[in-house]
């Protein structure tokens, strides 16, 4: 009877097997079925882009490689704070300088977002991180996304994505943009998973749109954290035009805006879709003491269309120069699917389905803090009105699919004391368990979880 393989010999049948079927077996890593090619970074800083070689290899000289090697490529991203020098010169679409270009259908793999930092330094480069062109499909995971700075560029301070990009367990922080989209600027499809999406900033006083995010095109976000951004209009997000944006199971929190939509500004003929949404902390601070400047929560256009389930609104300030702060957590026309906590209404409308909605109530929420995964939350109170105040049928996404864990990835839903199991309303299920279990994958570099 023969052996049987060793340990590392059935580990490298099996990434033999994974790679020839192109990487599917990866929970991130799913591509077509071909042999690709796989780029590992080994230095951290940013030289005249030469040949990537195996031994010695930027991620700029990655990217470039990618770019021109049809089909779906791999960069590996190793722990380490890889920092760009190349002074941009010039618009251009080839990396050669300034920002990362990625003109063809690319993943690129961290080794987590804490210890895989790419620094854009911009204050030397003055240009974004990436620049995804139209067409190009892109997976980004375990990364930060850092101090990207286009000061005279339209939009994206970190990312500017014309393309489709997926954006998992990552961070877009301390970027800075002359005009639209801090943190990002989505002109494409964007979906953003278990990320954080923090002090981000738009410059530009007459015109700025979106201080964490701008959305122009498709974008989703599922158990995230948007918050500590700012611009002039829509501090955490701004969708804008013809966007459609839809948050799942997140938190938007203390952003800042300097006239409308201290978190979220919708404007346009845009829809905007909120389950399980915590939209708290948020500001309007109003230099001028312009009435008409408002909705520190959410702010919703003429013709724009907001949707609410399960989400609390609550604790939203409007601050100006000569009089106290004002609760305004929302303004304009929201269209209710049921079970809402919405704290100060006097700005807006709620119709729709309004059975289980709590209005005037105070959310009693802990500060935004890290009460386990991925992203910071606000842990509900023992006795905060949204505990066990969701649907009773369930909570569930805009498709009506069931939400069987919170941001957190905890299990809802949970017994928060009232003796019956319903879902909490917000992004946080209060008493809600790890309910991942551990996971034995296969990463690249292969490492055992």
């Amino acid at each position: 009877m023969p052996a049987k393989p060793t340990f590392l010999a059935r580990l490298s049948l099996i990434l033999l097997a994974v790679i020839a079927g192109g990487l599917a077996g990866l929970p991130f890593l799913a591509t077509p079925a071909r042999a690709f090619t796989i780029y590992t970074v080994t230095r951290f800083d940013d030289p005249i882009p030469d040949n990537c070689l195996p031994s010695d290899c930027s991620l700029r000289e990655a990217v470039r490689a990618a770019n021109i090697t049809p089909g779906t490529d791999l960069i590996v991203l190793p722990a380490g704070v890889y920092t760009l020098s190349l002074l941009r010169t010039k618009i251009d679409p080839d990396a050669a300088n300034g920002d990362l270009d990625i003109t063809d259908d690319l993943i690129i793999q961290g080794a987590d977002a804490a210890n895989t930092i790419i620094d854009g330094n911009g204050s030397v480069t003055f240009d974004r991180i990436f620049e995804i062109t139209t067409g190009v499909t892109v997976r980004i995971s375990g990364v930060s996304i850092y101090r990207g700075y286009p000061l005279e560029l339209i939009g994206g301070g970190g990312i500017l994505n014309a393309g489709s990009l997926t954006l998992t367990l990552s961070r877009v922080i301390s970027n800075t943009v002359g005009n639209d989209g801090g943190g990002i600027a989505n002109l494409g499809t964007l979906v953003i998973s278990r990320s954080l999406i923090m002090s981000n900033t738009g410059v530009s006083s007459t015109s700025g749109f979106g201080g964490g995010l701008y959305n122009e095109g498709q974008l989703t976000i599922f158990e995230s954290t948007i918050s500590g951004n700012k611009n002039r209009i829509g501090g955490g997000l701004d969708n804008s035009q013809q966007a459609t944006a839809t948050l799942i199971n997140s938190t938007v929190s203390g952003n800042r805006a300097s006239e409308n939509g201290g978190g979220i500004n919708n404007r346009g003929t845009s829809f905007l879709h909120l389950a399980n949404v915590t939209l708290t902390a948020n500001r309007v601070e109003m230099v001028a003491n312009n009435a008409a400047w408002n909705g520190a929560g959410l702010k919703s256009g003429l013709n724009s269309t907001v949707n609410i389930r399960n989400t609390l609104i609550a604790d939203n300030q409007k601050i100006g120069v000569l009089f106290d702060p004002i609760n305004d957590d929302c303004k304009g026309i929201l269209t209710s699917a049921g079970y809402n906590v919405v704290r100060a209404t006097a700005g807006c409308i709620i119709n729709g389905d309004t059975s289980g909605n709590l209005i005037g109530q105070p959310a009693q929420l802990g500060p935004l803090a890290d009460n386990g995964g991925p992203t910071p939350t606000h842990m509900l109170n023992a006795n905060s009105p949204a505990v066990n105040a969701g649907n009773p049928a369930g909570c569930t996404d805009p498709a009506g699919n069931n939400l069987t864990t919170d941001q957190r990835g905890y299990s809802r839903p949970v017994n928060g004391g009232s003796g019956q199991s319903r879902c909490d309303i917000g992004a946080l299920e209060f008493g809600g368990v790890d309910s991942a279990p551990p996971e034995r994958r296969i990463y690249l570099p292969i490492v055992l979880k």
